[in-house]
């Protein structure tokens, strides 16, 4: 049995959260005693996790789960890492600079895992000395499968999140300017809590609640296309579930989702690379804006070719199968081994 500790946010409810719950049911499978550690309070879904009887022994490697930010002081959970023992972390960026002192702390840690390449240019550029492996992340590849395609009485495009870096509201503006005229069109626009602000249009629907798994699946199938109007991605899991369903999706080929969308099963749009905002602004990182003009003309190009949308829809649920749960756990167990 090989020990580990799992320092992490017990309180996900992001990405974030379906990594966690991999790691705890998934790595004791491959002889490890894992060891939740926690910064924040535990929600009810990982309580379970902390009835592990094992001594905690202050020399153990520890496995840091915590997502990057440009906060400097007490709300920085890195800062508050202390280094007598082995680290690695587990983490994601989703722009091209971090502020310099994150970057020290970095560099105290044994190895650093990222999900795509982008990330690990991004960090050697800013001087990580650190080893650093690439780990390609996953969505359930046996949960989401492919379901044929079914043509509809309206071409139906969805989009997802309410958080700023997704572009929820430009892709909205840009779908109303595309399709004006048209009134067999339709795009879905899916939160997990009701938008403080949202456009009114018949072409709009709102879907404003939690989805559970098997919902969230039967809206991916009702789908013809995902729109990605993301700035960056870390990885870009709804835009996999959405591929693994056979539902192509309208993308920029930038950050995580260079690591498994490709134009031959998806659809490519163009970008200019901009100074990054929010949390992941103010020490001159960038991250890419789609074009709208592409974004408009894409659009437009699916409602029109839905036998080429078929197409490209069930390459997709082939060609992203290989990012998997099981290829991710045996990926990081390789990087594990290095120190246990």
């Amino acid at each position: 049995m090989k020990n580990l500790t799992l320092t992490s946010n017990y309180n996900f409810v992001s990405g974030y959260g379906e990594l966690l719950s991999t790691i705890l049911t998934e790595l004791p499978l491959c002889g490890y005693n894992v060891i939740p550690r926690s910064y924040s309070p535990i929600c009810d879904k990982y309580v379970k996790f902390f009835d592990n009887p094992f001594v905690y022994d202050s020399q153990m490697v520890d496995l840091c789960l915590l997502n990057m930010n440009n906060l400097i002081g007490n709300e920085n959970v890195l800062t508050h890492l202390k280094f007598d023992r082995p680290r690695i972390l587990l983490t994601m960026w989703e722009c091209t600079k971090i502020n310099d002192l994150i970057v020290e702390i970095l560099n105290k840690f044994v190895h650093i895992i990222v999900p795509n390449n982008y990330i690990k240019s991004n960090l050697i550029n800013q001087g990580l000395s650190t080893k650093i492996d690439v780990v390609p992340l996953f969505c359930d590849t046996d949960f989401f499968v492919y379901n044929e395609h079914i043509v509809k009485d309206k071409f139906v495009f969805g989009i997802s999140n309410e958080d700023p870096r997704k572009n929820l509201n430009r892709v909205v503006r840009c779908f109303l300017k595309t399709f004006k005229n048209v009134k067999n069109v339709e795009l879905q626009i899916k939160t997990c809590t009701p938008l403080d602000s949202k456009i009114s249009d018949s072409k709009l629907k709102y879907l404003n609640r939690y989805y559970t798994k098997s919902e969230l699946r039967d809206w991916y199938y009702n789908l013809d296309v995902y729109v990605s109007g993301a700035t960056c991605e870390g990885w870009g899991m709804m835009q996999q579930e959405s591929l693994c369903c056979g539902r192509p999706i309208i993308y920029t080929n930038y950050g995580g989702l260079s690591e498994f969308v490709s134009n031959e099963s998806s659809f490519e749009i163009g970008y200019d690379e901009v100074y990054s905002t929010g949390c992941w602004g103010g020490y001159g990182g960038k991250w890419s804006e789609f074009k709208e003009n592409d974004m408009s003309e894409t659009m437009l190009s699916c409602y029109n070719n839905i036998d080429v949308v078929k197409i490209k829809g069930k390459l997709a649920s082939v060609s992203v199968q290989k990012f998997s749960k099981n290829n991710f756990i045996k990926n990081l167990n390789k990087v594990l081994n290095y120190y246990i």
